[in-house]
């Protein structure tokens, strides 16, 4: 049975479409499923659905440019691979492209099916080999999350793009609370466990192009981007479906139900700050707020797995939006 690859297309020429539409339909290789977009907006709310295997972008695009939809590609969805198309006599297009994140491309007078499944595969193959890479520097070893050194880049990035197109982004720190006393009571090796569903719980609420990262220990951070100013209400409803995630029911290790809490402090650039350090104060801030706040509450048990496991954990916001 042949492979079904999702193509996302994103070229404003109805013509040029249908005849990338017809190309993908005589490879060899997979059945695409092609989803079209008519302008780097479209494609990037496309993007954001999930489901997308591989990206092909006109470079002669109104609006943004083929090269400003890689860019955004290349900071908000990594793991999806890109060929840019370009027209004839557009090969140091094509090269720049290249160098800023696609992994190939093809000329559109010259272009034939073959030549456009060369490209798809040698794409898909390069991102394979990137992705191994960036594992081994960019992901934790025991959860498969982004690393401190991803979140930095990636957080540092979104500032730069929030500069230029006015969108919004949260910062969420959370940490577990009583998750000394499991690797007390049961050890490292439930406490590593309990680490890796935990990162599987938080990540159902993590969409396609936000970035969930584990920074050391117990402690987790989430990057939301895309909020419009104003975003109403975005603390509580992202902390609320976060710690839902980790209140709602017991972790099962070995047989035995062991209960954590978590605490979330939640800042939102610009709003709330406008620079990388006030940001992550806030954010880092308003989670002991709250661990605060359930300690006092003795929510928090000393030996997890009790009859009185259950922490009541409140929204803790700080600043104003």
């Amino acid at each position: 049975m042949t492979e079904q690859l999702n193509v996302l297309l994103i070229d404003d020429s109805v013509d040029d479409r249908e005849y990338f539409r017809r190309c993908l339909k005589k490879a060899t290789n997979w059945d695409c499923l092609v989803t079209e977009a008519e302008s780097g907006i479209d494609g990037i709310a496309c993007l954001r659905d999930g489901g997308v295997e591989i990206g092909i972008i006109d470079y002669s695009m109104p609006g943004m440019t083929g090269l400003e939809i890689l860019s955004d590609i290349t900071l908000r969805f990594p793991d999806v691979p890109v060929v840019m198309a370009t027209g004839t006599g557009n090969e140091k297009v094509a090269v720049e492209a290249l160098k800023n994140g696609a992994q190939d491309y093809v000329t559109k007078g010259t272009m034939s099916p073959e030549s456009l499944e060369t490209a798809i595969v040698h794409a898909l193959e390069v991102k394979k080999n990137e992705r191994e890479i960036l594992r081994h520097a960019y992901y934790d070893e025991l959860t498969g999350l982004a690393n401190r050194r991803m979140f930095d880049e990636r957080l540092n990035q979104l500032i730069a793009q929030s500069g230029r197109d006015g969108r919004g982004f949260a910062v969420v720190f959370c940490d577990l609370d009583g998750f000394k006393a499991v690797n007390d009571t049961y050890g490292h090796e439930a406490g590593d466990e309990i680490l890796r569903q935990v990162s599987t719980r938080l990540s159902r609420n993590i969409r396609s192009g936000d970035l969930l990262a584990r920074i050391g220990g117990d402690e987790f951070v989430a990057l939301i981007n895309c909020l419009p100013t104003g975003y109403p209400d975005a603390d509580n409803h992202i902390i609320d479906s976060l710690s839902s995630e980790i209140l709602n029911r017991p972790f099962i290790v070995g047989g035995t139900e062991i209960r954590v809490g978590l605490s979330c402090g939640l800042a939102v650039f610009p709003q709330m700050a406008d620079n990388r350090g006030e940001l992550l104060r806030l954010a880092d801030q308003g989670m002991y707020e709250m661990k605060k706040r359930s300690k006092e509450a003795a929510s928090v048990p000393s030996v997890p797995g009790g009859d009185n496991m259950h922490a009541s954990l409140k929204e803790a916001r700080v600043g104003s939006a």
